[in-house]
């Protein structure tokens, strides 16, 4: 989730606003293309870090861990358009949504499904 700063009169402002052009297919990308990014390794790596405490401490909650940060996966196609801060402090309403080809994705580990995780959120972001 993008972080929200202050402008001058004290109203929150995201860092950047993005839309998928299909929420469906937004929902299901992160199951089907983590494997064939450079995130993946970083995935496969939480799963056997939260694993290895699971094994080692039986009555800690694995489905409590989290990927954090999130993982930001680049892709060949556009996964979204956005709109930065920047552009939309500059122009307002009138900032122009630009396509992008990454994605960032929360990942929550959960207990017996395969693979082992649900996306929290995932959203269109700049490279």
């Amino acid at each position: 989730m993008a972080a929200a700063t202050d402008n001058d009169a004290g109203t929150r402002l995201p860092v950047a606003v993005a839309r998928s052009p299909d929420d469906r297919r937004r929902e299901h990308r992160p199951h089907v293309r983590t494997d064939v990014i450079d995130s993946a390794q970083r995935a496969e790596d939480w799963i056997k870090r939260v694993e290895r405490r699971m094994a080692n401490n039986p009555a800690w909650n694995p489905d409590n861990s989290k990927t954090d940060p999130a993982l930001k996966l680049t892709v060949s196609e556009v996964t979204g358009r956005t709109v930065e801060r920047g552009d939309y402090t500059a122009h307002g309403m009138n900032a122009s949504a630009s396509e992008v080809h990454s994605v960032q994705v929360a990942l929550k580990y959960k207990q017996g499904i395969d693979p082992p995780f649900v996306v929290v959120t995932s959203h269109p972001v700049s490279p």
